[in-house]
């Protein structure tokens, strides 16, 4: 009994998220999403977060220093939420698709059983090959991004910074921390 009545006092939460799609959809005009490099993966509650409310938005602003990973693919997820033409052209399990078009991928085959490449038996090749993405993209990607994106540096915004300046603070350990950091340094 003790234990359902815990149950019964525990807090029930839900996405804030799919709340205002649900229920407000094209109440905000604008979704302005900071550090949205975050948002890039694709399982992740953060981004889902995101395509939600960019659907349930009438504009979308995204902002990040860091857009581009490395690979292609590193830009799919994050392209497929904030963009309707992406989405159009891809649909969600396409991830493959965006890395032949626009990004390097390496086809590798593995022979098997033994050096030959010839079954004992049959005399037949067996071969195992699988696709993996390299790192690069085609210029084409640059093409999307480039329609959609605005490229800026902080002397774009037109005015001056405060100097950035450190304060380090030194704080003394307490003794049973000072123990326990001698005996760890000294084993």
């Amino acid at each position: 009994r003790l234990l359902d009545a815990d149950v019964r006092r525990t807090t029930q939460r839900y996405p804030i998220a799919d709340f205002i799609a649900r229920r407000h959809r094209g109440l905000f005009k604008l979704l302005l999403g900071d550090e949205v490099h975050q948002m890039k993966g694709q399982s992740t509650d953060q981004g889902y977060a995101l395509g939600t409310l960019v659907r349930a938005c009438s504009k979308t602003l995204a902002l990040t220093g860091t857009v581009y990973g490395g690979r292609a693919t590193s830009l799919f997820f994050l392209m497929h939420r904030l963009s309707a033409q992406v989405r159009s052209r891809f649909k969600w399990s396409d991830a493959q698709k965006w890395a032949e078009q626009y990004g390097v991928l390496e086809r590798v085959m593995k022979r098997t059983e033994g050096d030959s490449g010839y079954g004992t038996y049959s005399g037949k090749r067996r071969r195992l090959t699988f696709v993996r993405e390299l790192p690069g993209a085609s210029p084409e990607l640059a093409a999307i991004l480039l329609d959609c994106s605005a490229f800026m540096n902080l002397a774009d915004l037109g005015f001056q910074l405060p100097d950035y300046r450190e304060y380090p603070h030194m704080i003394p350990m307490a003794n049973d921390q000072r123990e326990a950091y001698d005996a760890l340094e000294d084993q």
